[in-house]
């Protein structure tokens, strides 16, 4: 009996500390009604058998898993909010086998503990997974393969001359301007020395042969030596085209005026070593072409100190090849030039042109018409070789 008496008058004297805190912690003044909600426990055995069962989060983190399901924004004011979510009246009989500090509710303990873990196990697990895995994929894809206009085709550019019985060719007073990006100046021209022909280019990217079809296959370019005056500029440029981004110097030496031209006469080209099957070779391209610009071409190198352009095989196929040939190096820079005050049809996009190292080349003629010849006449020209391959390409000027 006085060890019951004595179990008795601890369960008061807890109970009594335990209605103190929680008073004290609501804010209000403890009465003598808060005695009564303890009596159900009392009795020898009540205190060992409500523990285990009365709580199932005893322990160090007493209501860890009562306070997230609560509301998140108990964690910042910590006391008034989390009281009454927690359960009111289990709390009493969790307490006894656990310290005093425990309290009625748990809150004190359970609300600094479950707010840090809370947190940063949410965020972190959703914001690295979604970032990296979507922004990498999207990236390498776009950037190498879609040529920078949809009227500007690659051109297989020939060596050329005047065909026998032809005249020498000469034309003065042509007024160049390329809008501000390079010079103006009024020029003579002189011989003619490339034929352009539009070209199918096929090129291994990431294992993979990307076609760069024509678009407008009956827009030509016959480019023509400027006389003078020579340039003086030299200029330093960044160039982005197919093959990647390169700074070039551009050199101060001669310049070529590409004009746009129609080739009359449409040759049976011989394919010698075709990249692929295809019947783009002998097709005989019909309707008039759509107008592009005028390009002054500038010689052009690679910067020292700068990367070098890698030598490649591409696969080429115009109205006169069909061949796997080795580019070598960048060569020339094509700016789209506005001849005699008549316009730009696309001031941004222009050419970059690589040296071409190519099998033999059966020489043929062909008849040419542009803006030069006499009115209802044609000049005949005579190819050489394959030699120069240009492609459409983006130019940012870095020094002038």
């Amino acid at each position: 009996m006085p060890a019951t008496k004595s179990v008795i008058r601890l369960l008061l004297v807890l109970s009594l500390a335990i209605g103190l805190a929680s008073a004290v912690q609501a804010g209000v003044t403890p009465s003598p009604s808060a005695t009564p909600t303890v009596t159900p426990v009392t009795g020898p055995t009540g205190t060992p058998t409500a523990t285990p069962t009365a709580s199932p989060t005893t322990g160090p983190t007493g209501t860890p898993t009562v306070t997230p399901t609560a509301s998140p924004t108990a964690t910042p004011t910590g006391t008034p909010t989390v009281t009454p979510t927690a359960g009111p009246t289990g709390t009493p009989t969790a307490t006894p086998t656990v310290t005093p500090t425990a309290g009625p509710t748990g809150t004190p303990t359970a609300t600094p503990t479950v707010s840090p873990t809370a947190t940063p196990t949410g965020t972190p697990t959703v914001t690295p997974t979604a970032g990296p895995t979507g922004t990498p994929t999207a990236t390498p894809t776009a950037t190498p393969t879609p040529p920078p206009s949809d009227t500007l085709d690659s051109f297989l550019c020939y060596k050329v001359k005047k065909a026998k019985g032809e005249k020498r060719f000469a034309k003065e007073g042509v007024s160049l301007d390329d809008h501000g990006q390079f010079q103006a100046r009024t020029v003579d021209l002189s011989k003619i020395e490339q034929f352009c022909d539009p070209v199918e280019v096929w090129q291994l990217i990431d294992n993979d042969v990307v076609v760069f079809p024509v678009t407008n296959p009956n827009a030509r370019l016959t480019c023509y030596r400027v006389k003078k005056p020579v340039s003086k500029i030299k200029p330093e440029v960044i160039s982005t085209d197919q093959f990647g981004e390169q700074q070039l110097s551009v050199k101060r030496r001669r310049t070529q005026l590409c004009v746009p031209s129609d080739e009359i006469v449409q040759p049976t080209p011989t394919p010698i070593g075709s990249p692929s099957p295809t019947a783009t070779p002998t097709a005989t391209p019909t309707g008039s072409p759509m107008p592009i610009d005028h390009f002054e071409l500038y010689r052009a190198k690679t910067t020292w100190g700068t990367p070098k352009f890698q030598k490649q095989e591409v696969g080429l196929v115009d109205h006169f090849i069909s061949e796997l040939v080795k580019l070598t190096k960048p060569v020339q820079l094509g700016v789209p030039t506005d001849k005699n005050e008549e316009g730009l049809y696309n001031s941004l996009t222009h050419m970059t042109c690589y040296g071409v190292r190519a099998p033999r080349f059966k020489r043929r003629d062909v008849e040419v018409e542009n803006q030069f010849s006499e009115e209802g006449d044609t000049f005949r020209l005579t190819l050489k070789r394959p030699y120069r391959l240009c492609v459409p390409s983006f130019k940012q000027l870095i020094s002038q």
